[in-house]
């Protein structure tokens, strides 16, 4: 009986970790998130300096050019990738990141190279996100 009940929860342990994995990685999958965004607050009428756009396997915005690879869950929300960038006019092989679960108003992005995160408010609607207001 003990082998029996070890064995129960072993395979309730390994389907909550599996359940977790495919929860985070589900958001990124659900979402639609291939759209233009603004880099600040209100700013999707601004000119290129805060347009950020994604499309299939592609980021690009003021100063960087990314295509990515498959994304992996990295963290609560998180989802890390591969690419291939261009930042500030260096290339880099380097991974980015993508926030895609912490705010209600917009994703973030950390880029290779560059301390600050990079904030993306969706110009048109994004599902789990509210839409930034336009100044």
């Amino acid at each position: 009986m003990p082998i029996a009940r070890t064995a129960h929860l072993i395979v309730a342990a390994l389907a909550a970790v599996q359940f977790t994995a495919t929860s985070t990685m589900a958001h990124a999958q659900e979402a639609d998130i291939q759209t233009i965004y603004a880099t600040e607050k209100g700013a999707c009428g601004g000119g290129l300096d805060t347009k950020v756009e994604i499309s299939k396997g592609r980021i690009v915005g003021p100063g960087f050019d990314c295509t990515l690879s498959t994304g992996r869950p990295a963290g609560t929300g998180l989802v890390a990738y591969e690419a291939n960038c261009s930042v500030d006019g260096k290339k880099t092989l380097k991974g980015l990141s993508l926030d895609l679960g912490n705010y209600e108003d917009h994703f973030e992005l950390a880029l290779p190279g560059r301390e600050d995160w990079v904030k993306l408010y969706p110009c048109t609607p994004v599902p789990g996100l509210k839409k930034a207001r336009s100044r």
